[in-house]
């Protein structure tokens, strides 16, 4: 899949840095250069101009943004000699003007890329009037933004650094005003859940889903408490309606990508794995938070979603619906241990391929398990009805757990050792396993 780069005038704190500009289109094998790049910007600017709107400070500002970013790119390529070496260079001068990372750990990289002394300081100096051509574009304070607003560059931040890339996907629209009024007319009361008769596209169109994208934003995705959490990802936020160039060269949607099939291209929240590299899951989804029903998650559930060790999707949407449970069970509080994932993995795996529920083999799983970890084990199983995709699917089970006495007393208990995963059947039913060895 092949992303899209723009080169917008509108955007000038995440789009005026030639230099990053012109890095990912290399790594990408693009046939961008400057001179390209400054062509474009000359066309909005007589565009700008021939509207009415042309601002003489402002694209002074940026025309000198362009000239340093490639006097600095002219100055790194003969400090810098290798590409791999620039790559770095780039992802370390946008982690410092997004906050990403300190001080001490940016020379502690650098002293692992450059061994002599002198080049360092040449660094130092490229970083620092980069930082000087951003503040000239526009961007005067590094933690005016938190995120990153295109999809390309997120991406290849979170490669480059080894960390998760997450994506909050954001419906548009007239949702900032919090008109009451529209929430009553939507059939939503004051919990978010969906009252009237009215289908999704109905409640859409009196403006819903901006307004709950526009709370969620504001109460807590830009709130403190999740400054540090999400100090650990790189931040990306985009428009349900954003596009790439997908296979082909034609544009598609982002949520039209297979990457991102279980957000049901509803707003929310997804985590894109690059901290893990040697996992089978590195590069892939490996959690969704989509709104269903036209609810956001609250803080809790938010920074519960976030903080979930990695694990493949499945595994970590069916903890987090443990987590998130109103009677708030503790079994997921746990250590998550690779024997029991696996075997809860290959169960469910078994149940969906038969398409029965129950506890088959259960004996020869416990012989397993206490072979390894020298304890015997508890299990649960359940299955879900039709669902559309596995995040709703993952909350029927639980409810499911929850209705029978036997099963909740084990994911109610606290366990030392848990792991929880679930398989789609070739009927379209989902089908959960979870095991678990005690205190």
């Amino acid at each position: 899949m092949i992303g899209k780069l723009k080169m917008n005038d509108s955007n000038t704190n995440v789009k005026s840095d030639l230099v990053v500009e012109a890095t990912v289109a290399s790594d990408r094998n693009c046939k961008i250069n400057f001179a390209k790049a400054s062509f474009k910007r000359c066309k909005c600017i007589s565009c700008n101009m021939v509207a009415g709107s042309f601002d003489p400070a402002a694209m002074f500002g940026k025309l000198l943004t362009g000239v340093l970013s490639y006097l600095v790119r002219q100055l790194a390529q003969r400090v810098i000699y290798t590409k791999v070496q620039m790559q770095h260079y780039c992802t370390l001068y946008w982690l410092c003007k997004r906050g990403g990372i300190y001080g001490g750990k940016i020379l502690m990289i650098f002293r692992k890329l450059f061994s002599n002394p002198f080049r360092l300081a040449l660094v130092y100096v490229l970083l620092s009037v980069s930082f000087l051509s951003g503040q000239l574009g526009g961007n005067l304070f590094a933690s005016e933004r938190s995120w990153f607003e295109d999809f390309d560059v997120a991406m290849h931040v979170a490669r480059t650094s080894g960390r998760n890339l997450l994506i909050y996907f954001s419906a548009e629209g007239n949702g900032n005003s919090g008109d009451s009024a529209q929430v009553a007319n939507s059939g939503l009361g004051v919990s978010g859940v969906v009252k009237s008769s009215r289908n999704r596209n109905q409640v859409n169109q009196s403006g819903m889903l901006p307004y709950v994208c526009d709370e969620f934003e504001r109460n807590v995705f830009e709130s403190d408490a999740m400054a540090k959490v999400k100090e650990q990802f790189v931040v990306l936020k985009l428009s349900v309606d954003a596009k790439v160039l997908g296979d082909g060269g034609r544009e598609v949607s982002v949520l039209e990508l297979p990457m991102f099939k279980e957000m049901v291209k509803l707003p929310g929240l997804a985590i894109v794995d690059f901290a893990d590299y040697d996992e089978a899951y590195y590069g892939e989804v490996i959690g969704v938070l989509p709104f269903i029903n036209f609810t956001a998650p609250n803080q809790f559930q938010t920074t519960t979603f976030l903080t979930i060790p990695s694990c493949k999707l499945t595994q970590r949407t069916l903890t987090y619906a443990v987590k998130i449970h109103p009677d708030r069970p503790l079994s997921a509080d746990g250590e998550i241990d690779q024997t029991l994932m696996t075997e809860a993995t290959d169960h469910a795996a078994y149940q969906a391929k038969n398409r029965v529920l129950g506890h088959q083999n259960f004996s020869a799983r416990s012989s397993r398990v206490r072979a390894i970890l020298g304890e015997g084990i508890s299990e649960v199983c359940a299955q879900s009805g039709l669902y559309n995709g596995h995040f709703e699917a993952a909350l029927a089970c639980v409810r499911g757990w929850r209705g029978s006495p036997a099963h909740w007393r084990s994911v109610r208990a606290k366990q030392k050792y848990f792991a929880y995963d679930m398989v789609q059947s070739s009927n379209g039913l989902w089908y959960a396993t979870g095991l678990f060895v005690g205190q």
